[in-house]
């Protein structure tokens, strides 16, 4: 980058992040009152908190996107644009509806399968390896991103979790001389840490699936598009791990069938319908306090964060 890029970038990314707080401030406590919050079970008061908060990071990264195209000419911009947006709305929606668990693989397979119009028009082949195409980019997306979104309902996890992914991997494509996605990354995280400043325990807003299904589409379409989405598959090992065991443990479920833990004393413990999950795993030995768990699964992802400069 010439110093004139590097001072346009930092704008950038300071204006995404000035944005975002601006909307979770106003857009979200107005969703609030318009009957849109969620109630934080684990603590003993149950307070209502501002939901969706995915929404105001989603609308300013999408911005920052446009004018991020605008300047730099990047076209991999494109895809995004197109993707991100959709799959925040998928999670909105599904705030309200509850798609049920194979409907909604579907639709998220639908938004992944937009990433293979890049390797049309790239890449010409025959109409056969162009639906294959269309079919596995787009399980492999479904499959990914859903398996992100399962990975959640604690104070500052999924946001935390996202910052610590998207530094490696921006830090990664650094160094693979991809720095246009590596920018992406930081703008993208910029908005999610200003998030995780009021997600963290005790959280003040939630993200939503509006925010969680993001990142993963995100992360997927930059490593799919450079051709490094083995060392993103790699980063989001956990994710897979949760979703293999709550599959083995209680398999297909909507999150409505599924019950929460129970607080009690301030620690966390099995509900009665006793499956298990990454998270769950870490209470076989006893109660836990939220920021304890939370702590955990970041401990997990920096771990394979690390691992990721030594594989790949």
């Amino acid at each position: 980058m010439t110093e004139n890029n590097i001072v346009v970038f930092i704008i950038l990314v300071s204006l995404n992040a000035v944005l975002t707080r601006i909307l979770l401030q106003n857009l979200n406590y107005y969703l609030m009152d318009k009957g849109i919050f969620g109630i934080d079970i684990n603590k003993a008061e149950r307070p209502k908190i501002p939901e969706e908060g995915g929404i105001s990071i989603t609308i300013s990264f999408s911005l920052s996107l446009v004018l991020f195209w605008y300047y730099f000419s990047n076209q991999i911009v494109a895809p995004l644009l197109v993707t991100t947006p959709m799959i925040c709305l998928l999670g909105f929606v599904d705030h309200f509806r509850n798609i049920k668990p194979y409907p909604k693989f579907f639709y998220t397979a639908v938004i992944g399968s937009i990433y293979t119009i890049y390797y049309i028009r790239m890449m010409p082949n025959s109409l056969v390896i162009d639906l294959l195409l269309v079919v596995a980019i787009g399980v492999s997306y479904a499959i990914l991103v859903n398996a992100y979104n399962l990975l959640a309902g604690f104070n500052g996890l999924e946001s935390g979790i996202t910052i610590i992914i998207g530094a490696a991997l921006s830090l990664f494509f650094f160094l693979t001389g991809e720095h246009a996605e590596a920018a992406i990354c930081i703008l993208l995280i910029s908005g999610y840490l200003v998030f995780w400043t009021l997600n963290k325990y005790p959280a003040k807003i939630f993200i939503g699936d509006s925010g969680t299904l993001v990142p993963p589409s995100v992360f997927f379409g930059l490593g799919l598009l450079t051709g490094h989405v083995l060392p993103v598959i790699f980063v989001m090992t956990p994710h897979l791990i949760n979703i293999v065991i709550k599959y083995f443990s209680i398999g297909v479920k909507s999150r409505s069938d599924l019950k929460p833990l129970v607080l009690k004393d301030g620690l966390l413990h099995f509900p009665e319908q006793k499956y298990y999950s990454l998270i769950r795993l870490f209470l076989i030995n006893g109660p836990k306090h939220e920021k304890h768990i939370v702590y955990y699964v970041y401990a997990i992802e920096i771990i394979f964060c690390a691992l990721l400069f030594v594989i790949f």
